[in-house]
């Protein structure tokens, strides 16, 4: 089988893995797989990585133009063009939105020197949202145009296969899988020596973690307001994360938790598996906005293998990451988020039986071996080799 892969999330090697592991899971994988040279964030710009067990002709940074988004970018026409043509893919399995430029790049140039060639995507999208016009008659065009020449797709989370159908009107095969896998044993073990230090675990106190984009829709103040009710029990809450609302911590919450609380900044991907052993308790309060919801939440599995419980809230995907592992409470609702986390900090011996599941769990259904064994199998099944 020759598989070619395209998309923007490849530029990072941790997400590389996914490809490295299938790779080997059957040796005899011909792979490519191509993102832009430099993707732009949202809080920061990331330029291409390697990823040990990978080629450089595995692993390919192509030129692009109109890079302002994922949406908006194409591959170099001319070098996309000598890729198809020398590389003759079995298929073309493309981890960007169908209504993408570069999906629409893809199928065209695909259609014209590999025809019958399956294509497969992947997409996040669980929320019905319509663009203003013109805009929305072109996503909706672009949209349908991508999804009549799918061979199947797979959807983040159940939402997103279910819009394909009532919405999206798409009627092949779909399959719900998480877009990447874990390294579950990165997260075993003890933290390093130095981040151990700058989290200043004390005997006695539990450590709450929150992770992630400092926004107000990622919960962070509400979980704040639920923590100042609860001054009277021995918690820590430390923050990694970079937005628009660190001044806000800085100069509203760090004066009222003095020391409770610590601002760690956004970190490194590579320091997150030892920060995240340092927590007891990883909170993702987020909340729905009319354009956006949790399309899932990495960062609950990653903490479910490290051993900390998880609690998260009723938004978007976060209840199926979590399953039985942790505890869901309903979105936006600071009370309700209070008396769980009193709950927990006052329970040692509930906190443990979430932390044993927890790690069953991520272990079970979001290592790279699992999550990568189930792209073989549809890879496998669709392909034309």
């Amino acid at each position: 089988m020759r598989l070619l892969v395209v998309g923007h999330s490849y530029i990072v090697a941790s997400n590389q893995k996914k490809y490295a592991t299938l790779k080997r899971l059957n040796p005899s994988l011909e792979l490519r797989v191509v993102s832009p040279p430099k993707v732009k964030g949202a809080f920061r710009s990331y330029e291409h990585e390697m990823c040990p067990g990978l080629g450089v002709d595995e692993a390919i940074a192509m030129k692009v133009f109109f890079n302002r988004s994922n949406m908006t970018y194409i591959l170099d026409p001319m070098a996309f063009l000598k890729l198809l043509r020398h590389f003759k893919p079995t298929l073309i399995h493309i981890e960007e939105d169908p209504h993408s430029l570069v999906a629409f790049e893809t199928i065209i140039l695909a259609s014209i020197f590999c025809p019958k060639i399956p294509i497969s995507f992947f997409i996040w999208d669980n929320l019905n949202h319509i663009a203003r016009f013109p805009l929305n008659f072109v996503k909706r065009w672009l949209t349908g145009f991508a999804l009549a020449r799918a061979a199947f797709i797979v959807a983040g989370n159940r939402e997103a296969q279910k819009l394909l159908g009532t919405e999206k009107h798409y009627r092949g095969p779909s399959f719900v899988l998480p877009q990447f896998g874990i390294d579950y044993a990165a997260y075993l073990g003890e933290a390093k020596a130095e981040i151990a230090r700058s989290v200043a675990k004390q005997t006695g106190v539990s450590v709450i973690g929150f992770m992630g984009r400092l926004v107000p829709e990622k919960g962070v103040l509400m979980l704040c307001q639920a923590l100042e009710a609860l001054k009277q029990l021995p918690w820590k809450l430390i923050v990694i994360g970079s937005g628009p609302l660190e001044k806000v911590l800085q100069e509203q919450w760090k004066p009222k938790f003095g020391e409770r609380l610590a601002l760690l900044g956004p970190g490194s991907s590579k320091d997150l598996p030892d920060y995240l052993k340092c927590i007891d308790i990883l909170a993702a309060p987020s909340v729905s906005t009319p354009v956006w919801k949790e399309q899932f939440g990495y960062i609950l599995v990653e903490a479910m293998a490290s051993g900390a419980v998880v609690l998260g809230s009723s938004s978007g995907a976060i209840p199926e990451v979590i399953g039985e592992a942790g505890v869901v409470f309903p979105e936006g609702n600071v009370a309700h988020l209070k008396d769980v986390l009193a709950r927990l900090l006052q329970s040692a011996d509930e906190r443990n039986e979430f932390s044993r599941v927890g790690r069953a769990r991520a272990q079970e259904f979001f290592s790279h071996e699992t999550v990568s064994a189930s792209y073989m199998k549809l890879f496998q099944r669709f392909s034309n080799a």
